[in-house]
Parts: C-alpha cells; sequence; structure tokens
C-alpha cells in the first residue's frame, strides 16, 4: 500500500495558527472552513484581496489603443471601455497633463478586425504590428459650457496619436481653466492630517439669498478632475464651488497607513471643507459625491459638525453599501466566496485590519443602506444607473424606498459605473438644476 505523505508538521502548526487566530472574523467559522479545506494559501489569498480593496495604484491604467485617428474620427481597439455609451474623452500620456485629450461622441460603429502597424514609443519598439477587434467613434469639436469665461480657449493638445490611451468619463479631464475655461482659485483645506489642495471657481453671478456653497467630492482612485462635469450646472445656478480631495487620493498628500479606507475616515477631510467654505463666506452647503465621494458626503452630513448646515446632497452613482459592493466586486473578479468573506472580515475587526495593511479597521457596519436610512436627514437626489458596472444599483434603489420622504432616485439605463452624465447630459443637468431650485433659498 502507498502511504500519502502527510502535511508537514510546520506546515500544520500554521494552518492551526490561522484557524484558531482568525476563525472570531468569521460567520460560522468561515475563515477555518477555508484553511482545513482550501488549505494555507487560502487564507494569505483573502489577506492579498483586503490589501486590493484599500490599496490605490496611483498608475494611469491604458484601456484602448488608438489604431487610426482624423480629424473626423478615431478607430480604437475595441474594449468595454472604447465601446462604453455615452460621449467621453480620449487620453494619452500622464493625467495631470497629458499630450492629447479628444473629446468623442457617442455614435459607436464596430468595424471589425484590423490589422495595422503602430509607429511606437509603445514597448521601446520602433514599430509594432497589432491585430484587434476595432470601433470608430466620432471626434468632437470642443463645446465649451454657456457658463464658461466669453472667448476662451481650451489649451489641452488635442491631435491624438497611434498607440495606447485611455477612455475617461471625465469628459471635463484637467483642470477647470484647461477644459472649462473657467477662472479658479488654487485653496488649501486645513485638516487634522495634511493640508489638502482644492479648486474654488466662483460664479460671474451669484445667486440671490443665502450664500451657498456646493463641496464636490471625488470617487476612490480619481482625481478632483472628476466631478468638473457638474460645475457648468453649479455655476449657472449662482452657487460657488470647492472641488476637494482626500487623504491618499491621487493629487493628495499621504497619511496615516496611506490606504483608502473607503470613506470611514475620509470624511474627516471633507468636513474640514465645509468648515472653510462657512469660514470663508459660505452660509449654507450643498454637498456632491461621486462613486465613494457619495458615502463620504453622506457620513460628513451625518457625522460631521456642520449638518444643520446641509440643505441638499447630490449624489452621482453613489458607493452606499460597502459589504454589498465588495461581494458584488469580488463575484465579477471570480473570487470564491469563503475568500470573499474572510477579506471582508479582515478589513473591519480591529485585531486584525493590520493584516489587511490598515492601522484601524473600517466599520462597515456603519457603511449600509440601514446605517445611511437612520442617519441621513437632508433632501438627497440619487442618480444612478441599472447597468453601473462597479456599484450595484440596488443599493440606491434600497435607499429611495426606505427613505422615500427624503430621498429622490433618478434612474439611468445604459451608462456604466459614473457615466450618467455622459449618457444623457440634458437629463443629468435639468435634474440637477430641477432639484436644487427647490431645495435652495
Amino acid at each position: 500500500m502507498t502511504r500519502v505523505p502527510s502535511k508537514s508538521p510546520s506546515r500544520r502548526r500554521r494552518a492551526a495558527h490561522w484557524a484558531r487566530n482568525l476563525a472570531p472574523l468569521t460567520v460560522a467559522g468561515t475563515l477555518a472552513g477555508v484553511v482545513g479545506l482550501l488549505g494555507i494559501g487560502a487564507a494569505f489569498a483573502s489577506r492579498k484581496v483586503a490589501q486590493m480593496v484599500v490599496t490605490l495604484s496611483g498608475r494611469d491604467i491604458t484601456t484602448c489603443t488608438v489604431l487610426a485617428v482624423n480629424e473626423n474620427w478615431v478607430l480604437l481597439s475595441r474594449t468595454r471601455n472604447s465601446a462604453a455609451p455615452g460621449t467621453m474623452a480620449l487620453v494619452q500620456g500622464d493625467r495631470f497633463q497629458p499630450r492629447s485629450y479628444l473629446h468623442v461622441g457617442e455614435e459607436v460603429t464596430d468595424r471589425g478586425w484590423e490589422s495595422v502597424f503602430i509607429e511606437a514609443e509603445l514597448d521601446g519598439l520602433n514599430e509594432r504590428r497589432l491585430q484587434a477587434r476595432s470601433v470608430s467613434r466620432p471626434v468632437l469639436r470642443p463645446v465649451l459650457p454657456a457658463a464658461a469665461v466669453a472667448g476662451s480657449r481650451s489649451t489641452l493638445p488635442r491631435q491624438a496619436v497611434l498607440g495606447a490611451a485611455r477612455i475617461a468619463s471625465y469628459y471635463w479631464g484637467v483642470d477647470p481653466r484647461q477644459v472649462l475655461g473657467l477662472d479658479y482659485t488654487d485653496v488649501t483645506i486645513p485638516t487634522p492630517g495634511p493640508a489638502l489642495p482644492a479648486w474654488r471657481i466662483d460664479p460671474e453671478r451669484p445667486r440671490p439669498g443665502a450664500a451657498t456653497w456646493v463641496v464636490l467630492v471625488h470617487g476612490r482612485g480619481a482625481t478632483r478632475a472628476e466631478c468638473l462635469r457638474a460645475v457648468p450646472t453649479l455655476i449657472d445656478l449662482g452657487l460657488t464651488c470647492l472641488i476637494v480631495t482626500y487623504r491618499n487620493a491621487n493629487d493628495a498628500p499621504h497619511a496615516d497607513d496611506t490606504k483608502c479606507h473607503l470613506g470611514a475616515d475620509e470624511w474627516i477631510d471633507t468636513d474640514a471643507a465645509v468648515h472653510y467654505a462657512l469660514q470663508h463666506g459660505a452660509e449654507e452647503i450643498v454637498l456632491y459625491g461621486v462613486s465613494m465621494g457619495g458615502q463620504i458626503v453622506l457620513r460628513t452630513a451625518a457625522l460631521g459638525r456642520y449638518g444643520s448646515r446641509v440643505r441638499a446632497i447630490v449624489l452621482d452613482a453613489p458607493a452606499i453599501d460597502w459589504p454589498e459592493i465588495l461581494n458584488f466586486t469580488g463575484q465579477q473578479l471570480g473570487i470564491p466566496r469563503p475568500i470573499r468573506h474572510v477579506a471582508v472580515a479582515l478589513l473591519s475587526n480591529a485585531k486584525y485590519a493590520k493584516y489587511a495593511s490598515l492601522n484601524r479597521a473600517i466599520p462597515l457596519h456603519e457603511m449600509t443602506v440601514d446605517a445611511v436610512r437612520r442617519s441621513l436627514h437632508q433632501p438627497t437626489l440619487i442618480l444612478h444607473s441599472t447597468a453601473d458596472d462597479v456599484v450595484p444599483f440596488s443599493g440606491s434603489a434600497r435607499l429611495a424606498q426606505r427613505k422615500s420622504d427624503l430621498v429622490r432616485l433618478e434612474t439611468f439605463h445604459r451608462a456604466l459605473h459614473t457615466h450618467e452624465w455622459n449618457v444623457d447630459r440634458t437629463r443629468w443637468e435639468r435634474l440637477v438644476r430641477e432639484f436644487l431650485e427647490r431645495h435652495l433659498r
């Protein structure tokens, strides 16, 4: 009879250590089951997943390749992003100083397979043969909004080159002057941690009545430019815009453990921004949040010092229920359920958060639909798409149902995550305008 070798004593001891010490994290001993059935590798996989959730790469990710371009259209390799519905920006080079920046239209035409030579900065080669499914999109002439300074022109370079590129939903993607022609002031927000940069944009014709500022907060892995799509509407309403960032974001200083806390701590920086606004002339506040910025502004309104001064909240594809979002994302990535459960437990348990590279746990139980329902006291507009591929629409739908006295949900149907404006800009701007006109004095 052939004897089957058993695990080495050291491996058994390590597995027993993980099962003994991490079992309290789990529901019905999930982790103990993971370690026992799948081995020590699964426990480390859970740790890696947890670290991935809270670590921002800061890199500009290539999402398509420019295969050909002229003044009227651009041919792109077909990807989920290059074929996404809506008007978009096509960006090449650094996100803060791009070497090319085009607006492309919503019309997407499938061109089949293309085989072309690319003159490259790619991979250090002089040229490269590429074969890929392709789509063409029209190149749009830059159209500055009515609120832009008269006679101003964008200073961005607009001629795309062959090679790697990104499709960006930000549309107005660098700073207010370069892309919108709007004068702005760089300001610094004092916070309990490092001072943070912000853009202040004042309207030419302030709104009559109480001086109202909008504090705008971008999402996870994004920059302040993500909020610029809302600015023309807000400026046209006579509202001052304060576009802020938060600790450890891509265009902000690092603090604490350098990790993203999913809004659990970042709201403190937004509360500091509200304080800044009130100290500099604001009498009332509107909070605007995109994706994770939605969770941040909701916590700012609930936990901050100035909730009574917040007149209204506008949320675009908001990350309302983080346990649901993390489970959804894990499913999309094909991560087994036990590993997903352990990863979430690592993030939220005070004793074991260090395994996720956190210096303190994230209170995910406070970041759910039910928690928001209990703490929300301001009129809130949610703009969210049923086709959102990152943040499930169901969280917004449940909050609107359970808090129908304060929450108005406007549903979009084709937009990917945070692309609602891109898919139907006219409707998006009308909804925001009507909502704010109704709730501001």
